[in-house]
Protein backbone atom coordinates (compact mmCIF):
# COMPACT_ATOMS: atom_id res chain seq x y z
CA UNK A 1 0.00 0.00 0.00
CA UNK A 2 1.15 3.56 -0.55
CA UNK A 3 2.82 5.31 2.32
CA UNK A 4 0.73 7.85 4.23
CA UNK A 5 1.26 11.43 3.16
CA UNK A 6 3.59 13.45 5.32
CA UNK A 7 2.04 16.02 7.62
CA UNK A 8 1.46 19.44 6.23
CA UNK A 9 0.93 18.40 2.63
CA UNK A 10 -2.50 20.05 2.35
CA UNK A 11 -4.73 17.26 3.81
CA UNK A 12 -8.00 18.66 5.31
CA UNK A 13 -8.20 18.61 9.13
CA UNK A 14 -10.70 16.25 10.77
CA UNK A 15 -14.13 17.78 11.41
CA UNK A 16 -14.69 19.08 14.93
CA UNK A 17 -16.61 16.74 17.21
CA UNK A 18 -19.63 17.94 19.16
CA UNK A 19 -19.36 16.57 22.69
CA UNK A 20 -23.01 17.34 23.45
CA UNK A 21 -25.43 14.87 21.88
CA UNK A 22 -28.56 16.97 21.39
CA UNK A 23 -30.66 14.03 20.25
CA UNK A 24 -29.80 12.12 23.41
CA UNK A 25 -30.51 15.17 25.56
CA UNK A 26 -33.86 15.68 23.85
CA UNK A 27 -34.75 12.03 24.43
CA UNK A 28 -33.87 12.24 28.12
CA UNK A 29 -35.86 15.47 28.53
CA UNK A 30 -38.87 13.96 26.79
CA UNK A 31 -38.73 10.92 29.04
CA UNK A 32 -38.26 13.04 32.18
CA UNK A 33 -41.21 15.32 31.49
CA UNK A 34 -43.49 12.66 29.96
CA UNK A 35 -45.50 12.11 33.20
CA UNK A 36 -46.74 15.70 32.95
CA UNK A 37 -48.85 14.64 29.98
CA UNK A 38 -50.35 11.59 31.70
CA UNK A 39 -53.80 11.71 33.25
CA UNK A 40 -52.68 9.52 36.14
CA UNK A 41 -50.28 12.18 37.38
CA UNK A 42 -52.84 14.97 37.58
CA UNK A 43 -55.47 12.65 39.04
CA UNK A 44 -53.04 11.71 41.83
CA UNK A 45 -52.26 15.39 42.48
CA UNK A 46 -55.97 16.20 42.58
CA UNK A 47 -56.57 13.29 44.96
CA UNK A 48 -53.92 14.61 47.36
CA UNK A 49 -55.18 18.21 47.13
CA UNK A 50 -58.84 17.32 47.65
CA UNK A 51 -57.80 14.88 50.37
CA UNK A 52 -56.18 17.68 52.36
CA UNK A 53 -59.30 19.83 52.05
CA UNK A 54 -61.71 17.06 53.00
CA UNK A 55 -59.47 15.95 55.89
CA UNK A 56 -59.73 19.36 57.54
CA UNK A 57 -63.43 19.82 56.70
CA UNK A 58 -64.46 16.35 57.88
CA UNK A 59 -62.43 16.70 61.07
CA UNK A 60 -64.00 20.05 61.92
CA UNK A 61 -67.51 18.85 61.17
CA UNK A 62 -67.20 15.62 63.13
CA UNK A 63 -65.58 17.31 66.14
CA UNK A 64 -68.35 19.91 66.30
CA UNK A 65 -71.03 17.24 65.90
CA UNK A 66 -69.39 15.01 68.52
CA UNK A 67 -69.08 17.85 71.00
CA UNK A 68 -72.76 18.62 70.48
CA UNK A 69 -73.81 14.99 70.98
CA UNK A 70 -71.76 14.21 74.06
CA UNK A 71 -72.37 17.66 75.51
CA UNK A 72 -76.12 17.18 75.33
CA UNK A 73 -75.95 13.74 76.95
CA UNK A 74 -76.13 15.44 80.33
CA UNK A 75 -79.63 16.66 79.53
CA UNK A 76 -80.59 13.36 77.82
CA UNK A 77 -81.04 15.11 74.47
CA UNK A 78 -77.77 13.80 73.10
CA UNK A 79 -79.11 10.24 73.19
CA UNK A 80 -81.23 11.06 70.15
CA UNK A 81 -78.13 12.29 68.28
CA UNK A 82 -75.98 9.18 68.79
CA UNK A 83 -77.33 7.40 65.73
CA UNK A 84 -76.98 10.46 63.42
CA UNK A 85 -73.42 10.96 64.69
CA UNK A 86 -72.26 7.46 63.74
CA UNK A 87 -74.25 7.63 60.50
CA UNK A 88 -72.43 10.83 59.57
CA UNK A 89 -69.07 9.22 60.35
CA UNK A 90 -70.00 6.26 58.14
CA UNK A 91 -70.91 8.56 55.24
CA UNK A 92 -67.66 10.51 55.58
CA UNK A 93 -65.71 7.25 55.54
CA UNK A 94 -67.62 6.20 52.43
CA UNK A 95 -66.56 9.42 50.70
CA UNK A 96 -62.92 8.72 51.53
CA UNK A 97 -63.23 5.20 50.13
CA UNK A 98 -64.81 6.58 46.97
CA UNK A 99 -61.98 9.09 46.51
CA UNK A 100 -59.45 6.24 46.62
CA UNK A 101 -60.90 5.00 43.33
CA UNK A 102 -59.36 8.07 41.68
CA UNK A 103 -55.98 6.33 42.02
CA UNK A 104 -57.38 2.89 41.11
CA UNK A 105 -57.67 1.55 44.67
CA UNK A 106 -60.99 -0.16 45.41
CA UNK A 107 -61.73 -0.42 49.13
CA UNK A 108 -64.36 -2.89 50.25
CA UNK A 109 -66.07 -1.59 53.40
CA UNK A 110 -65.73 -3.36 56.70
CA UNK A 111 -68.92 -5.03 57.90
CA UNK A 112 -70.70 -3.06 60.62
CA UNK A 113 -73.65 -4.10 62.73
CA UNK A 114 -76.89 -2.38 61.69
CA UNK A 115 -78.24 0.26 64.05
CA UNK A 116 -81.77 0.14 65.34
CA UNK A 117 -83.73 2.47 67.55
CA UNK A 118 -81.56 5.14 69.10
CA UNK A 119 -78.38 3.43 67.89
CA UNK A 120 -77.00 2.77 71.35
CA UNK A 121 -75.50 -0.49 70.09
CA UNK A 122 -73.08 1.58 67.99
CA UNK A 123 -71.34 2.71 71.19
CA UNK A 124 -69.94 -0.82 71.56
CA UNK A 125 -69.23 -1.39 67.85
CA UNK A 126 -65.47 -1.23 67.26
CA UNK A 127 -65.90 -0.85 63.49
CA UNK A 128 -67.99 2.32 63.84
CA UNK A 129 -65.47 3.79 66.23
CA UNK A 130 -62.86 2.93 63.62
CA UNK A 131 -64.67 5.28 61.21
CA UNK A 132 -64.59 8.03 63.82
CA UNK A 133 -60.91 7.42 64.59
CA UNK A 134 -59.93 7.58 60.94
CA UNK A 135 -61.72 10.90 60.39
CA UNK A 136 -59.95 12.35 63.42
CA UNK A 137 -56.50 11.03 62.48
CA UNK A 138 -56.86 11.86 58.81
CA UNK A 139 -56.51 15.56 59.54
CA UNK A 140 -52.84 14.79 60.31
CA UNK A 141 -52.33 11.94 57.85
CA UNK A 142 -54.06 13.63 54.92
CA UNK A 143 -52.40 17.01 55.33
CA UNK A 144 -48.92 15.60 55.96
CA UNK A 145 -48.99 13.11 53.09
CA UNK A 146 -50.66 15.66 50.81
CA UNK A 147 -47.93 18.22 51.41
CA UNK A 148 -45.23 15.63 50.74
CA UNK A 149 -46.91 14.46 47.55
CA UNK A 150 -47.37 18.00 46.21
CA UNK A 151 -43.90 19.20 47.24
CA UNK A 152 -42.57 19.11 43.67
CA UNK A 153 -45.39 21.30 42.37
CA UNK A 154 -44.89 23.68 45.31
CA UNK A 155 -41.19 24.05 44.47
CA UNK A 156 -42.03 24.91 40.88
CA UNK A 157 -44.71 27.37 41.98
CA UNK A 158 -42.41 29.07 44.47
CA UNK A 159 -39.62 29.36 41.92
CA UNK A 160 -41.64 30.60 38.99
CA UNK A 161 -44.18 32.86 40.70
CA UNK A 162 -42.33 34.02 43.84
CA UNK A 163 -38.92 34.86 42.39
CA UNK A 164 -36.89 31.78 43.24
CA UNK A 165 -36.37 29.49 46.19
CA UNK A 166 -33.82 31.78 47.81
CA UNK A 167 -35.32 35.17 47.12
CA UNK A 168 -33.92 37.70 49.56
CA UNK A 169 -36.35 40.53 48.99
CA UNK A 170 -33.73 43.23 48.25
CA UNK A 171 -31.72 43.97 45.12
CA UNK A 172 -28.18 44.73 46.44
CA UNK A 173 -27.61 41.03 47.15
CA UNK A 174 -24.64 40.06 44.92
CA UNK A 175 -25.77 36.41 44.81
CA UNK A 176 -29.28 37.21 43.62
CA UNK A 177 -28.57 36.13 40.05
CA UNK A 178 -26.98 32.87 41.19
CA UNK A 179 -29.96 32.08 43.40
CA UNK A 180 -32.38 32.71 40.56
CA UNK A 181 -30.46 30.48 38.16
CA UNK A 182 -30.08 27.78 40.79
CA UNK A 183 -33.79 28.01 41.59
CA UNK A 184 -34.69 27.61 37.93
CA UNK A 185 -32.48 24.51 37.68
CA UNK A 186 -34.14 23.03 40.77
CA UNK A 187 -37.56 23.90 39.39
CA UNK A 188 -36.75 22.22 36.08
CA UNK A 189 -35.75 19.05 37.90
CA UNK A 190 -38.74 19.24 40.26
CA UNK A 191 -41.15 19.70 37.35
CA UNK A 192 -40.33 16.20 36.11
CA UNK A 193 -40.15 14.66 39.57
CA UNK A 194 -43.41 16.21 40.83
CA UNK A 195 -45.86 13.89 39.00
CA UNK A 196 -43.84 10.82 39.95
CA UNK A 197 -43.85 11.82 43.61
CA UNK A 198 -47.57 12.60 43.48
CA UNK A 199 -48.45 9.20 42.00
CA UNK A 200 -46.34 7.30 44.55
CA UNK A 201 -47.58 9.27 47.57
CA UNK A 202 -51.22 9.12 46.41
CA UNK A 203 -50.99 5.33 46.19
CA UNK A 204 -49.46 5.24 49.67
CA UNK A 205 -52.26 7.40 51.08
CA UNK A 206 -54.88 5.17 49.46
CA UNK A 207 -53.24 2.13 51.06
CA UNK A 208 -53.43 3.78 54.48
CA UNK A 209 -57.11 4.51 53.88
CA UNK A 210 -57.63 0.90 52.88
CA UNK A 211 -55.94 -0.29 56.09
CA UNK A 212 -58.26 1.86 58.19
CA UNK A 213 -61.54 1.49 56.31
CA UNK A 214 -61.10 -1.63 54.17
CA UNK A 215 -61.55 -5.25 55.05
CA UNK A 216 -58.74 -6.72 57.11
CA UNK A 217 -57.47 -9.67 55.09
CA UNK A 218 -56.15 -11.46 58.17
CA UNK A 219 -59.42 -11.04 60.04
CA UNK A 220 -61.32 -12.08 56.93
CA UNK A 221 -59.19 -15.22 56.64
CA UNK A 222 -59.77 -16.03 60.30
CA UNK A 223 -63.50 -15.52 59.89
CA UNK A 224 -63.41 -17.76 56.83
CA UNK A 225 -61.60 -20.46 58.80
CA UNK A 226 -64.16 -20.16 61.61
CA UNK A 227 -67.00 -20.46 59.10
CA UNK A 228 -65.46 -23.53 57.48
CA UNK A 229 -64.87 -25.10 60.89
CA UNK A 230 -68.48 -24.50 61.84
CA UNK A 231 -69.70 -25.94 58.55
CA UNK A 232 -67.47 -29.00 59.02
CA UNK A 233 -68.85 -29.57 62.52
CA UNK A 234 -72.39 -29.24 61.18
CA UNK A 235 -71.66 -31.77 58.44
CA UNK A 236 -70.16 -34.23 60.93
CA UNK A 237 -73.16 -33.83 63.22
CA UNK A 238 -75.52 -34.41 60.29
CA UNK A 239 -73.58 -37.53 59.27
CA UNK A 240 -73.73 -38.87 62.84
CA UNK A 241 -77.46 -38.23 63.05
CA UNK A 242 -78.03 -39.96 59.71
CA UNK A 243 -75.88 -42.91 60.79
CA UNK A 244 -77.90 -43.34 64.00
CA UNK A 245 -81.13 -43.13 62.01
CA UNK A 246 -79.96 -45.85 59.61
CA UNK A 247 -78.84 -48.02 62.53
CA UNK A 248 -82.18 -47.56 64.28
CA UNK A 249 -84.13 -48.41 61.12
CA UNK A 250 -82.00 -51.50 60.56
CA UNK A 251 -82.41 -52.62 64.16
CA UNK A 252 -86.13 -51.98 64.33
CA UNK A 253 -87.05 -53.05 60.80
CA UNK A 254 -84.79 -55.11 58.54
CA UNK A 255 -82.90 -56.83 61.35
CA UNK A 256 -86.06 -58.08 63.09
CA UNK A 257 -87.50 -59.22 59.78
CA UNK A 258 -84.31 -61.17 59.01
CA UNK A 259 -84.41 -62.80 62.46
CA UNK A 260 -88.06 -63.75 61.97
CA UNK A 261 -87.29 -65.19 58.53
CA UNK A 262 -84.41 -67.17 60.05
CA UNK A 263 -86.71 -68.62 62.74
CA UNK A 264 -89.33 -69.51 60.13
CA UNK A 265 -86.71 -71.23 58.01
CA UNK A 266 -85.44 -73.16 61.04
CA UNK A 267 -88.95 -74.39 61.93
CA UNK A 268 -89.61 -75.25 58.32
CA UNK A 269 -86.42 -77.27 58.20
CA UNK A 270 -87.54 -79.26 61.24
CA UNK A 271 -90.95 -80.03 59.69
CA UNK A 272 -89.59 -80.83 56.23
CA UNK A 273 -89.19 -84.59 56.82
CA UNK A 274 -92.16 -85.10 59.12
CA UNK A 275 -94.76 -82.86 57.50
CA UNK A 276 -93.64 -81.50 54.11
CA UNK A 277 -97.02 -79.95 53.37
CA UNK A 278 -96.94 -77.89 56.58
Amino acid sequence: PPAPPPPGDGAPPPPPTNDLDWDRARELATRWYAPLLEKESWTAALYLLVGMITAVAFFAGLVVFGALVFGLLFVAVGIFLIRPFFTAAEHLARIERSMARWVDVDIDPRPVAPMSGLGLRALSDAERWRHVGFILLNVLIGTLIGNIGLLGFVIVQQTVLNGGLFGTGFDPNPFQGFFIVFGLVVAAAALGAAPRIAVFVAGFKAQITQWFLGIDELSEARARVDTLSTQRDDILDAVAVERRRIERNLHDGVQQQLVAIGLDLGMAEQQLERDPDR
